[in-house]
């Protein structure tokens, strides 16, 4: 470890490496870069830092038992990895590393500089501040991201963006576990940006829904399959497909659309905390909305009251004074 940090010139690049992560939290700055050069050098930040984690355990050797400091400084670097296999949405950008989306790498590797600074007495702290800043910077990236609709739209239009469509639909389609936070919100919230969509008002969705209230599921499945065949991202025929399925007792195909259903509905879930007029959770429609309260399990004894925002009505759920913001969205640019 002091091998690897014998000078300042990475302390000093990941501190700025923190700052830029801390500034994006404040501004909710949450996008994905096109900037080759800014690419590589998230890569090369991400490899360094597991770099710096591998050295710590190999200069420990574990053939004795962990002294006072190591264990605190060990216990930073376990929660701090634990924290790359969260969906923590900040600038520095890699690619799927423990399923992580935006990895505050500059987090990790100045955890490797305190450790340094832990084991070696003879090295002055001379950055007292610095524990305190990493702290700020870790409550900045634990900061849920503001949907940016407009970039979700060209995302999904362009064949360039990792975000197309048709690769997030292919993903979902096969392997709708691996999808992480920025992918689902994609596919949820970029159903306002597609013109074949089906709604409840339809009578294919109606024929649909009659088949399973007559408890002719096997009708009911083969209409739900032509119908999520052409609106995969549809949450009531995902509803009525997994209704369905678990009637006839059809596990295997059950936890499949199960995990497409969580996928989506976790992705409408990350858009907001629902605690505040700011933060309101965002569903792209009514029937949304109910699926969600059911998802929080907020029962009827929650009333409702209503108001117009801009791009969207703003609904409000309250219970003994608790309330519960969502977001019904109306986008139109």
């Amino acid at each position: 470890m002091n091998r690897l940090f014998s000078n300042n010139t990475f302390y000093y690049f990941f501190l700025i490496v923190v700052g830029i992560n801390f500034l994006g939290s404040i501004g909710g700055i949450s996008k994905e870069t096109d900037i080759l050069i800014v690419k590589i050098l998230g890569m090369i930040t991400v490899a360094v830092c597991l770099l710096a984690l591998l050295s710590f355990f190999t200069d420990l050797k574990f053939n004795h038992l962990l002294s006072l400091r190591q264990r605190f400084a060990f216990s930073f670097l376990f929660i701090d990895l634990f924290s790359l296999r969260k969906n923590i949405q900040r600038p520095i950008y890699f690619r799927n590393l423990f399923h992580a989306r935006f990895v505050p790498a500059g987090f990790r590797i100045c955890h490797a500089r305190f450790i340094q600074q832990i084991q070696n007495r003879k090295e002055p702290m001379k950055h007292h501040f610095f524990l305190l800043f990493l702290l700020i910077s870790l409550n900045g990236f634990a900061q849920k991201s503001k949907i940016d609709f407009k970039a979700i739209e060209k995302d999904l239009k362009s064949e360039k963006s990792q975000y197309n469509y048709n690769k997030l639909i292919f993903k979902y389609k096969a392997y709708p576990k691996s999808l992480d936070t920025l992918e689902t919100q994609h596919l949820y919230y970029g159903r306002n940006f597609r013109e074949d969509l089906l709604f409840t008002t339809d009578e294919a969705f109606k024929s649909l829904a009659d088949a399973y209230k007559n408890n002719n599921f096997q009708d009911c499945i083969k209409q739900g399959k032509a119908l999520y065949d052409k609106d995969p991202t549809n949450l009531d025929i995902l509803l009525i497909l997994l209704k369905a399925y678990d009637s006839i007792k059809d596990g295997e195909n059950f936890l499949y659309h199960l995990s497409q259903f969580r996928a989506l509905t976790d992705g409408m879930k990350s858009s907001g905390d629902g605690k505040t007029e700011k933060t309101p959770y965002l569903v792209n429609s009514v029937g949304d909305e109910y699926i969600l309260l059911n998802i929080l399990n907020l029962g009827k004894e929650y009333t409702r009251g209503s108001k117009s925002v801009k791009d969207g009505i703003l609904d409000i759920w309250e219970k003994d004074g608790n309330k519960i913001y969502i977001k019904v969205l109306y986008i139109d640019y």
